[in-house]
């Protein structure tokens, strides 16, 4: 499990499951290496939750972990051969769960298409753990393998179709708990069969159907793919439902004795497997026109249900067969408990949500026919005492208060169809008839009292919920009622009640502006449904002429919101903005506000300003908006809303209304800063033709080059020739656990800095256009093992000063490369430098090629920050306690990281290897005697590199240890280029 996620591999599964992109780029670990080594802890892992958490990673992640089929159909094959290895083992969880994750590869990469072999394959071994039937220590995996079977079918329907009568018998065979869901598969394929059976013509035959359900001519196994499926999707179904029956040439005697089987076995079931049972047996009757009379008991024992689901189903039964076998008194007893559930407040609130919307949408008898609604009405013929359950109470939230009042909108728009004729729900509204009374009855705890028919006044129904927002309540009782305040206007906004709103939502917000972005949204909706409707232009006109005429002082208090008003109202076309600009004015000289400087509310007078130039003529507010704006650009304590304000008024003084207007007009294409000066040129603001940029210019001579900076130039690292004395002041120990948790961290990254000299190339000839060159930039390509480089600058270049690195002092420009290597190997960058010419002219010229060798990523070994206090004796007393700690630790692998020990000899005098051992590696040297000599060398991003050289019979031995195995080969090269230069120094 460490190798996949760390120690802590619980907190890092979850999240992975919380994010797992970022978690695999944060890590760097490829989707491939993942799942191969989730299914390497498979194998030996002994932990069953473990593996099972594995597996779910895999279940739910498939889009993430699987980029190609190949990947696909190594993982479902090495799973599968884990199922069948493991048949008879305990572990009947984890071999349920491995069905399961098969199950969604099959299903998410389309098996039956692109892997049929491998489906074929799978069903097999699905059916046969199905056919141990009553193996009661196999439960688990074969109530799974019904799953998956359902979920393939399902996928593909038809596919299970020959099986049918096996899976009949093996549920009724079966005495366990299981049988349910071998019952479950049956009815699923047999729901399948018999839309086959309708649709197919060459099926319509009198023993078609019952063969189907009866014939166990094919074996149980093996399975076979058929050559074809029915196309049964969606809309096949749904063209069904819409009058298709069973020819009536079809027998159905097997399919009524399975329907009867199945019906006095769903007692048994769990309420799921129930639920979904019975939902396909609906439609499996419905289908074929036989009596529903099977489905009235499984009706009528659910209407004293407490469980929603329950209750659903037998309101689902109703819907589906509105008249068939319910009685008028029974009709009555479901709707009656159906009212009763909403309004019981024991009920949790979402469920009584759920049954008002069983309510609007309930089956009832009208104009002599049953109406099945496809959208929220109610059904008038309601007795008084069934509508007391309507009435909002004291024990009612928000919400529900809201889809109590909303259902009485609809019954009274009901009651007004049938009194008219059904011509028009909303003539029957009556202000003036107002005989309910916000009133408390004692007995039932309403907030309102009982109207009589065709006298409801609906307003008064919003008492309820306009109350708090009298006193300023805001949240979800504010949402209710504008969203009620909506639906009343939609049903009768052509009665009198449109003026019962607009003088409701005018007194709200005028005494509370806080409502202002609900009145908005609302005016809005409005506009969408009612593009002629004359209520947002009033209320924005109304609105407008009060928020003017409150007092500065008054106005400051609430001044967001008032604010937000007012650019509505000037948005309208139809009302004259001229009056809010000038008491914008007014506002600004007698307050604070300039002084305050508040960006927010200077943008918001903006805002204003823009919306007035925007929806009317400039001309007729010339002096009203630019005496605003003169006064925002020079008092407002705000330097972008000057600005802007400046800009705004240099637009006014200079460019015509008409294009004015076009300019501001914000279209959904016109957002980003370019389009907005593409804009500007269309509307002949600023010259419609630009001089062409000069493009970059390619020099093809060598005109540049960058050369390493001289080893001897760094600074070495201070070191001994003996071992140095133990020393109170440094603790081996502290400082080996501070290095092992530096290297453990995920964001500790290693970087390599190399120092350069950019100066002018000498083989390259004289240039007068390059004498002087300005704004040098490097840029290095990036590389595969290499994050991106990061540019080196430089400000300025003079061919006279700057053609040879090696003058003293030199006269050359410095450049550092700072390099992050994702890989500690070699590497070799395209290099190419862009600049300034001296007439302002942009070039741009390839340099020579940088090579990074092995030994260029060397780093020394990092010391913890209070080594930064140190002396030199105490630096290398603290290096040498951590070579030693370092060595014994990755030997034997105490430390928490992996090594790979080796050693090289090198055939040659040891003198001299020694003595370029100490000129190449002076700076990593930790100890330095004539027998032996300690190298500690840093590779990154964090790795560790050990050497112990020592001379024997004319030979260096290196001994060597490492936590990365891939630089072994890099090793061994640069050793041996040492040798190369030893016995050519040697023989010099």
């Amino acid at each position: 499990m460490d190798q996949v996620f760390g120690d802590s591999w619980l907190a890092d599964l979850a999240a992975f499951r919380r994010s797992p992109r970022p978690f695999l780029l944060s890590r760097r670990i490829t989707p491939d290496s993942l799942v191969l080594d989730i299914l390497q802890i498979l194998c030996t892992e002994r932990s069953e939750v473990v593996k099972i958490s594995l597996l779910h990673i895999l279940q739910e992640h498939v889009d993430v972990l699987f980029s190609d089929s190949l990947s696909v159909e190594h993982t479902f094959a090495s799973l599968k051969d884990m199922f069948e290895q493991s048949e008879g083992g305990g572990e009947v969880n984890f071999r349920a769960q491995i069905l399961t994750t098969l199950t969604t590869l099959a299903v998410s990469f389309d098996f039956l298409v692109s892997q049929s072999q491998l489906l074929s394959g799978f069903i097999s071994s699905l059916l046969a753990s199905l056919s141990k039937v009553n193996a009661h220590d196999q439960s688990a995996v074969r109530s799974c393998a019904c799953h998956c079977l359902r979920e393939l079918e399902l996928m593909y329907p038809g596919l299970l179709a020959v099986k049918l009568g096996h899976f009949f018998v093996m549920a009724n065979m079966e005495q366990s708990y299981i049988a349910q869901d071998y019952m479950a598969l049956a009815v699923t394929v047999m729901e399948h069969v018999l839309h086959m059976v309708i649709t197919d013509p060459q099926w319509h035959t009198e023993q078609s159907l019952n063969h189907w359900i009866t014939s166990r001519s094919e074996p149980l196994l093996p399975y076979t793919l058929p050559e074809s499926l029915p196309d049964l999707d969606a809309d096949s179904k749904a063209r069904l439902s819409l009058g298709s029956l069973l020819p009536s040439i079809v027998d159905t005697k097997e399919l009524r004795r399975a329907v009867s089987v199945v019906m006095e076995f769903t007692p048994l079931m769990t309420p799921g497997c129930h639920l979904l049972t019975i939902r396909e047996l609906m439609d499996c009757v419905r289908w074929t026109g036989l009596a529903p009379t099977t489905f009235k008991n499984e009706l009528l024992s659910n209407l004293a249900t407490a469980s929603l689901p329950f209750l659903h189903l037998a309101l689902l039964l109703k819907m589906k067969f509105p008249t068939e076998f319910l009685e008028p008194e029974e009709e009555d007893l479901l709707l009656h408990r159906l009212l009763i559930f909403a309004n019981h407040p024991g009920v949790p609130n979402d469920q009584r949500l759920v049954a008002f919307s069983f309510l609007h949408r309930y089956p009832y008898v009208g104009l002599g026919q049953t109406v099945v609604p496809t959208e929220d009405c109610f059904n008038s013929a309601l007795d008084a005492v069934c509508r007391q359950h309507i009435y909002p109470t004291v024990f009612d939230s928000d919400a529900l208060m809201h889809i109590k009042l909303d259902s009485l909108s609809l019954l009274h728009l009901a009651d007004c169809s049938s009194h008219n004729g059904g011509g028009g729900g909303g003539t029957g509204y009556n202000a003036d008839a107002k005989s309910s009374t916000a009133s408390m009855d004692d007995s039932r705890g309403t907030l309102l009292s009982r109207p009589v028919f065709g006298k409801l006044d609906l307003m008064v129904l919003l008492e309820c919920l306009h109350k708090p927002l009298q006193y300023g309540v805001r949240g979800s009782v504010a949402v209710a009622l504008y969203h009620l305040m909506f639906a009343l206007y939609k049903r009768h906004g052509q009665t009198s009640m449109a003026e019962d709103i607009y003088r409701l939502l005018v007194g709200t917000v005028t005494r509370h502006p806080c409502y202002t972005a609900h009145t908005i949204d609302f005016l809005e909706c409005v506009r969408k449904s009612h593009p002629d409707s004359p209520l947002p232009l009033m209320m924005l006109q109304a609105l407008g002429e009060q928020t003017v005429s409150i007092d500065t002082d008054a106005l400051v208090k609430q001044l967001p919101y008032h604010l937000t008003l007012l650019q509505q109202v000037a948005c309208e076309a139809r009302v004259d903005p001229s009056s809010i600009l000038s008491y914008l004015l007014r506002v600004l000289h007698s307050s604070s506000l300039c002084q305050q400087g508040q960006w927010s509310i200077g943008n918001k007078i903006l805002s204003i300003c823009s919306s007035a130039l925007q929806h009317h003529s400039s001309s007729s507010l010339y002096k009203d908006v630019c005496n605003l704006l003169i006064l925002l650009s020079a008092q407002y304590n705000d330097v972008d809303i000057r600005d802007r304000a400046r800009l705004f008024y240099s637009l006014v003084t200079s460019v015509s209304s008409s294009k004015l207007m076009d300019l501001l007009t914000q279209g959904s294409d016109d957002t980003s800063a370019s389009q907005r000066l593409t804009r500007l040129v269309e509307v002949g603001l600023i010259a419609p033709s630009f001089p062409p940029a000069t493009p970059v210019q390619t020099v093809s001579e060598c005109l540049l080059k960058l050369t390493r900076i001289p080893q001897d130039v760094i600074t070495k690292l201070p070191h001994r020739d003996y071992r140095a004395e133990p020393m109170a002041s440094v603790n081996g120990a502290d400082v080996f656990t501070w290095y092992i948790q530096q290297v453990q961290l995920p964001s500790h990254q290693m970087q390599v800095t190399l120092p350069c000299f950019l100066h002018y190339s000498e083989s390259c000839p004289y240039n007068a256009d390059f004498k002087q060159i300005y704004a040098i930039c490097v840029h290095l390509t990036t590389q595969a093992n290499y994050a991106p480089v990061e540019d080196g600058l430089v400000i300025y270049l003079r061919r006279r000063s700057a053609t040879s690195p090696v003058s003293s002092p030199p006269a050359c420009s410095p450049v550092s490369l700072v390099l992050c290597p994702l890989s500690p190997v070699p590497a070799l960058f395209s290099v190419r430098a862009s600049f300034s010419g001296k007439g302002g002219d942009t070039f741009s010229t390839n340099l020579a090629d940088l090579l990074i060798s092995f030994s260029d990523l060397f780093l020394p070994l990092d010391l913890p920050p209070a080594a930064s206090s140190w002396s030199d004796e105490e630096k290398v007393c603290a290096r040498q306690l951590l070579f030693e700690s370092l060595w014994t630790g990755l030997v034997n692998e105490t430390c928490g990281l992996k090594h790979i020990q080796t050693v090289v000899c090198l055939n040659n005098t040891g003198q001299a290897t020694g003595k370029l051992i100490r000129e190449e590696l002076s700076h990593f040297i930790i100890l330095d005697t004539a027998e032996l000599v300690l190298i500690a060398i840093a590779l990154p991003p964090r790795h560790t590199l050990l050497l112990r050289v020592s001379s024997e019979q004319q030979r260096s031995i290196f001994s060597i240890v490492t936590d990365i195995w891939e630089v072994l080969p890099y090793i061994e090269s640069y050793l041996q280029s040492l040798e190369r230069r030893s016995k050519t120094s040697t023989a010099a």
